[in-house]
């Protein structure tokens, strides 16, 4: 999944610090490879 700079940069840094997250929206159905699109 090709993500941006910053957004790969903040993922690194929370699993560095042990930081227990979600990623919800737009980014884990692209993680997921599934489609958003809306009418």
């Amino acid at each position: 999944m090709i993500l941006e700079k910053d957004f790969e940069d903040f993922i690194r840094l929370l699993n560095q610090h042990h930081v227990d997250y979600m990623v919800v929206g737009g980014y884990a159905l692209a993680f997921h490879r599934i489609s958003s699109i809306t009418y």
